[in-house]
C-alpha cells in the first residue's frame, strides 16, 4: 500500500466514523468535502472498468454466492432468461423493469 492508498483508507475510515455520530454543521460540511475528495481520488486512481450488464450480474451473483437458479427464484425471472443473461445471449439495458435489489444494488435489468 502506498501513501496515497493509506491516505485514502484514512479518509474512508474518517467518513465511516462521521456517519456514526450526530454531526454539527461544520462536521457535515467536512463530510461533504471529504466525500467529494474521495470521489475524485477514486475516479483518478481506482477507476472501475466498464462492464456489460451480464458481467455485472455475474460478478454480483458470485460475490453473493448465488447461482442462476437462485437468482431466478428470488427475482421471479424465468430461469432460462437468467441463464441467457448470465451467458450474454440477450442484450440487457439498465432501465426500471425488474429490480435486483435482493443483490444489494440499485440497478434494474430489462429482460
Amino acid at each position: 500500500m502506498n501513501s496515497s492508498d493509506s491516505e485514502l483508507a484514512d479518509a474512508l475510515a474518517t467518513v465511516d466514523d462521521l456517519l456514526t455520530r450526530e454531526m454539527d454543521v461544520g462536521q457535515e460540511a467536512y463530510l461533504d468535502t471529504l466525500s467529494a475528495l474521495i470521489h475524485v481520488c477514486e475516479s483518478e486512481h481506482h477507476s472501475i472498468p466498464d462492464a456489460t450488464p451480464a458481467e455485472v450480474l455475474r460478478e454480483l451473483a458470485d460475490a453473493n454466492g448465488l447461482t442462476g437458479a437462485a437468482i431466478a427464484q428470488r427475482s421471479g425471472i424465468a430461469a432460462s432468461t437468467v441463464f441467457s443473461l448470465i451467458l450474454s445471449r440477450n442484450r440487457v439495458k439498465c432501465v426500471p423493469l425488474v429490480t435486483v435489489a435482493w443483490l444489494g444494488v440499485g440497478c434494474e435489468l430489462q429482460v
